[in-house]
């Protein structure tokens, strides 16, 4: 039997846990976070400099598909990687994103990472080269119920084309953002 599961991915503050709780009420499929299945035994370290565990993706999608017993959500860091009929890459503003992530009192260099990473499009990049079938949604203005509504329709098949990869790009807004030495100097 052929389970469909749906990878929710995106850069910190981007809304996944969010977006999952609520596509989960509107569909009926299980939460599998990420992070509780990496506590399953696949942890291989930790990043004393950004504060966070390491992951060995291999053996996070051997507990993932543990867990995964009928159609599921796979929500957090990582999830883009793993097997998924769907990766539903969530994407923000950088300037939103970085107004999120400082609420979440995080440092400096951490949101910088993460607001390079978004700029860049890493997660879509990741996720394309696992050859999965990929969509990228903007969370920007969008309430989570929003968003869950659209991955919703996508799933089924009723959304159009407006969520192909690489139809949201933040480059020509924020390139000064990654060119610039002195992150002080430089405001969203």
């Amino acid at each position: 039997m052929h389970f469909k599961i749906i990878a929710i991915a995106g850069v910190p503050g981007t809304g996944k846990s969010s977006v999952a709780k609520e596509l989960a009420a509107l569909t009926g499929f299980a939460i599998i976070r990420t992070k509780d299945a990496a506590k399953r035994g696949a942890l291989a370290g930790k990043d004393n400099i950004r504060k966070v565990m390491i992951v060995d993706p291999q053996k996070l999608q051997k507990a993932v598909n543990k867990m995964a017993t009928h159609d599921s959500i796979i929500e957090g860091m990582l999830s883009h990687l793993l097997k998924a009929d769907l990766v539903a890459v969530l994407r923000c503003n950088p300037a939103e994103l970085e107004r999120r992530l400082k609420v979440r009192k995080w440092s400096a260099r951490k949101i910088r990472e993460n607001i390079q990473a978004e700029i860049l499009d890493a997660i879509t990049i990741e996720a394309l080269g696992k050859r999965r079938k990929v969509v990228e949604i903007d969370t920007s203005s969008k309430s989570a119920a929003e968003t869950a509504g659209i991955i919703k329709k996508i799933i089924s098949g009723a959304a159009g084309k407006n969520y192909a990869p690489g139809s949201i790009d933040w480059t020509r807004k924020y390139r000064g953002y990654l060119i610039n030495a002195d992150p002080k100097r430089f405001n969203i």
